[in-house]
């Protein structure tokens, strides 16, 4: 994948649990909106994709990020992961469920979107997911004038968010 041999894709999504799930992938003037799909385990209605007309509901396979990178049950992942991204409209609270033996294994470097409108369909809000993954040894920074910084908390002025167990290089 674009010269990257380390890099693979998987046609599922990750959460908390493994199995197969619906996955709402909201429609506007005829077309998806891909970057807003989601998968509706464990959400409590549409949240904020209220704003488009039409969704449609595909099944796909959810897995553990711990499942992919279990070598004792043949996970298809390499046992080290070095870095998670998830962009996953409000569900990166089950998506860190589902990854606890890595990231305390591991300890990857996540970059994680958090708005409060997509965590809200999940019950969960930004504090609650910061807390759980300082718990794990986690800080957070915010990348800002060339370089990252470190915040305590989330705020409107950014989506995107660092979470490491080590300062990260300039």
């Amino acid at each position: 994948m674009l010269g990257c041999r380390t890099v693979r894709t998987h046609r599922l999504a990750l959460g908390r649990a493994t199995g197969t799930h619906p996955m709402s992938l909201p429609y506007r003037t005829g077309l998806p909106v891909h970057g807003r799909a989601f998968v509706t385990d464990g959400a409590h209605g549409l949240g904020p994709n209220s704003e488009f007309p039409t969704e449609r509901r595909l099944m796909v396979p959810v897995r553990t990020l711990d499942a992919l990178t279990d070598a004792r049950t043949g996970g298809p992942l390499p046992e080290r992961v070095d870095f998670v991204k998830a962009d996953v409209e409000g569900a990166e609270p089950l998506v860190v469920e589902g990854a606890r033996e890595t990231l305390l294994r591991n300890r990857p470097a996540l970059l994680l979107e958090i708005e409060a409108r997509h965590l809200a369909k999940y019950g969960e809000r930004p504090d609650r997911l910061v807390a759980r993954l300082s718990a794990l040894g986690y800080a957070m920074y915010v990348w800002r004038r060339d370089h990252w910084h470190p915040v305590d908390h989330v705020t409107g002025a950014h989506r995107n968010y660092l979470f490491t167990t080590t300062p990260p290089e300039a």
